[in-house]
């Protein structure tokens, strides 16, 4: 199960516009995809590998330092395929 938690992007006084929310996946670990978790986020790996399963059965893998955009898209389910934690930082703008 993935662990999300979120915090502002500033130090400064004040409302940040932006947010960052960080997802944690255990080894093995997975979540089912819902594109409204992912508008307007902009998606850093982090640490450990991320695999991605489309709708059709393919899969993608990102490793540590991609950034991905996964908003409206054909996926199904997000996995932790390393044996590492994989962590996952997201970045929006706020509503």
């Amino acid at each position: 199960m993935a662990r999300i938690g979120g915090r502002s992007l500033s130090r400064r006084r004040g409302r940040d516009p932006y947010q960052a929310r960080t997802i944690m996946l255990p080894v093995g670990g997975k979540c089912r995809y819902d594109s409204a978790d992912w508008r307007d986020s902009l998606v850093i790996v982090r640490r450990g590998a991320l695999e991605l399963e489309t709708t059709r059965g393919v899969c993608h893998t990102y490793l540590a330092g991609s950034i991905l955009c996964l908003a409206e898209l054909p996926l199904r389910v997000l996995r932790n395929p390393g044996s590492l934690h994989t962590a996952l930082l997201a970045i929006s703008r706020r509503q």
